[in-house]
């Protein structure tokens, strides 16, 4: 969210954005057709720590697991800052790893999960580049 209010060009904000469309559409369809899940193990939970991963547990079921919204999102947003405001992408790619990693140490994720979601979001971006310049030219 924050990131998409940082774009400043309103033809990058349409391109993520409608990137963004088509890409949890896409998604949408193979959890359909191919549903995927990430057995959790049983863990104890201690401290504040242990209850927000147990919240997190509760609130995000394991179903969808492939490919991770979570990185897919998050790498697309990350992506619209190499068209504006670049100073941004390094602190934005650094976000954009930090939530794929932890997708894998709070028992979200496969590591097959967050390439495909990484791979999802890039094709994802290079369409809406196609799409905007199609656009423009008509």
């Amino acid at each position: 969210g924050l990131a998409f209010f940082l774009f400043r060009e309103r033809e990058n904000m349409n391109r993520i954005y409608y990137s963004q469309v088509l890409m949890l559409f896409f998604a949408m369809i193979v959890f359909f057709i191919y549903p995927t899940a990430f057995p959790r193990p049983e863990v104890e939970y201690h401290g504040f720590s242990g209850a927000m991963v147990k919240f997190l547990h509760f609130a995000d079921t394991p179903a969808n697991a492939c490919p991770s919204l979570h990185v897919s999102v998050t790498f697309l947003a990350c992506f619209g800052f190499l068209r504006e405001r670049k100073k941004l992408f390094p602190y934005f790619l650094v976000w954009a790893l930090l939530i794929s990693i932890s997708t894998l140490t709070i028992k979200q994720h496969y590591l097959w999960d967050i390439i495909a979601g990484f791979i999802m979001a890039l094709v994802f971006y290079i369409i809406g580049i196609k799409l905007i310049k199609e656009r423009k030219s008509i």
